[in-house]
């Protein structure tokens, strides 16, 4: 149900297993923290939110790179940020299971869990989706 927030679709934090105290949401903003660290440093976060308002299954990795979005990341990274810049924020997306790198009829797509988009896009203040 999109009009809901992820948090209140998923357990409560007393509710999960083991004792468990983190929430889903909680698990991936840090993987999404991290992930920006990563070197392209402070991209990662926007190339997810970008992929979070797209179709989860088989995004063009080419849309990774276009003009457009080249201007975003540079515009949120406050310098230049090239095309195998963004190649290589893709792969630290990948490496922290937040994106999945793969080959469909000889193109390179990336896709993102639902779970993933949902947290992403509900995490996003609503001044950011606009410029996405």
């Amino acid at each position: 149900d999109r009009r809901r927030r992820l948090p209140s679709l998923l357990p409560e934090d007393e509710g999960l297993p083991d004792g468990h105290q983190a929430t889903a949401a909680a698990t991936w903003s840090l993987s999404i923290e991290h992930a920006n660290r990563l070197q392209p440093a402070g991209i990662a976060g926007t190339l997810l939110a970008v992929a979070g308002l797209l179709a989860p299954h088989g995004i063009p990795a080419d849309v990774f790179t276009a003009a457009p979005l080249l201007a975003l990341l540079t515009a949120d990274a406050c310098r230049p940020v090239d095309a195998d810049q963004a190649r290589d924020g893709l792969g630290c997306l990948h490496r922290l299971s937040l994106i999945t790198l793969a080959h469909s009829a000889g193109q390179r797509t990336v896709q993102v869990h639902a779970l993933v988009q949902r947290a992403t896009r509900d995490s996003l203040p609503a001044a950011r989706l606009p410029v996405l």
